[in-house]
C-alpha cells in the first residue's frame, strides 16, 4: 500500500505537535515507524517540499527527514495535468487549492492520504492517524 502523506503529519512529527486530545508528534512518529516496518510506502511530493519551506521548516530538517524514511519513500513532482485536475477538485469540493492538489497528487500516486485536516477528511481516500 502506498500512503501520501499532506504536509501538516510532517509538521506534527518535525514541531512535536499536539491538540486537545492527542500527541500529534508521536502520530506522525508512528506513522513513519509503521512504513519502516515495511506496512506500507510514503509518497512525497515536490508540493509537499515546497509548503514545508515556506513554513520555515529548515533544508538541514527536511533533508534529514527524507533520508530516514528514504527506504520507504517514493518521490513525485506534480506535473501539469495535476494542476488542472486541482482547480476542478477545488471547485467541486470547495477546498483550497493546495489541498485539492495533494488530494489530486494522492489520486494519481497513493492509495490513501493521511490528513489532519478536518475538510480532506470528508474526501474518498482521505484518512486520519485514528484509521492506520
Amino acid at each position: 500500500m502506498k500512503i501520501y502523506l499532506d504536509t501538516n503529519i510532517y509538521i506534527d512529527f518535525l514541531e512535536n505537535r499536539a491538540d486537545m486530545l492527542r500527541p500529534l508528534g508521536e502520530l506522525a512518529f508512528q506513522c513513519f515507524k509503521q512504513s519502516l516496518g515495511c506496512e506500507f510506502y510514503i509518497v512525497i511530493s515536490n508540493h509537499v517540499i515546497k509548503e514545508l519551506k515556506d513554513l520555515d521548516i529548515s533544508e538541514k530538517q527536511i533533508k534529514e527527514i527524507i533520508a530516514w524514511i528514504d527506504s520507504k519513500l517514493i518521490k513525485i513532482h506534480v506535473c501539469r495535468d495535476d494542476m488542472k485536475k486541482a482547480r476542478i477538485i477545488s471547485k467541486e469540493f470547495n477546498l483550497h487549492y493546495k489541498d485539492a492538489l495533494h488530494y489530486q497528487l494522492t489520486k494519481r500516486s497513493a492509495d490513501k492520504l493521511l490528513t489532519n485536516d478536518n475538510e480532506l477528511k470528508q474526501l474518498p481516500i482521505c484518512i486520519g492517524y485514528e484509521s492506520l
